[in-house]
């Protein structure tokens, strides 16, 4: 994919060579493909990450619970709920 990118704009630069329409119209069709893959990779990597940021902080606050007393449990516990309800 990288390749083909590359050639296609060191065509592009070339002032030598002129592309038909129907060619030109390709090449972008092809780059189009290839940024839409790349940017959907992306997405996909963005949100494996705030997924696993958002897997850590729970985890990180489950440790915070355990070590706290119950009745402070459970006044940590409700406040949450109430955050959650109004979201």
């Amino acid at each position: 994919m990288e390749c083909l990118k590359a050639v296609l704009a060191i065509l592009d630069r070339l002032g030598k060579v002129k592309l038909s329409p129907q060619v030109r119209e390709k090449c972008e069709h092809t780059r189009r493909k290839a940024n839409q893959a790349k940017n959907k990779e992306k997405e996909e990597e963005r949100a494996q990450k705030a997924e696993l940021l958002k897997q850590e902080e729970e985890r990180k606050y489950q440790e915070k619970l355990k070590l706290l007393p119950p009745a402070e449990q459970q006044r940590l516990e409700e406040k949450r709920r109430q955050q959650d309800l109004k979201q």
